[in-house]
């Protein structure tokens, strides 16, 4: 934790940003998913998150399909339920077996 801050934001504002990129890339983080890219986030065998999806099209207790811009998000399991949803967001909870995406060509 930085607790000297103009000191960092004067740092990155000449060149540290470029350094801080090497890093990253040396230490492999993951990127930062780019604006409108959907997100899929598996917490635990519970629960499945998605952002950025395009509806559903098929929901049973043991499988819920999802359609997003480039295929389908299969979620397989048992006494799945969809918890929430809006334009923007699902929640899918139950027993979560698999999670499987078929892209579209």
């Amino acid at each position: 934790i930085c607790k000297n801050i103009p000191a960092c934001s004067y740092a990155l504002a000449k060149g540290g940003m470029r350094m801080m990129e090497k890093w990253m890339d040396r230490l492999d983080l993951p990127e930062e998913p780019a604006p409108g890219h959907t997100i899929v986030e598996v917490v635990g065998y519970q629960r499945v998150l998605i952002e950025r999806h395009n509806g559903v099209i098929h929901y049973g207790h043991q499988e819920v399909c999802i359609r997003v811009p480039y295929g389908v998000i299969h979620i397989c399991g048992c006494g799945l339920e969809l918890k929430k949803m809006t334009l923007q967001q699902l929640i899918v909870c139950g027993c979560i077996e698999c999670v499987k995406l078929e892209r579209r060509q």
